[in-house]
């Protein structure tokens, strides 16, 4: 479970911030956002397969195909 405190300080940024990204997550449906529960996030197959910022977000955690012909 995370909490927007955790993560705040996990990752020294407002909370505002945190807020910003959870949002944008929600609105994804990768993560659910509960009063006094904290974050969580969905399965997989409750993802929006087809948006394309999780599609870019998805190949850009790929390694880079150049990388493995050395």
């Amino acid at each position: 479970m995370l909490t927007l405190a955790g993560l705040e300080a996990e990752y020294r940024v407002s909370r505002t911030v945190i807020r910003e990204a959870v949002r944008v997550l929600e609105s994804k449906s990768m993560v659910e956002s509960k009063r006094r529960v904290g974050v969580t996030v969905t399965s997989m197959s409750r993802w929006s397969a087809l948006d394309s910022t999780l599609i870019s977000w998805r190949l850009d955690s790929l390694p880079d195909p150049s990388s493995w012909w050395r």
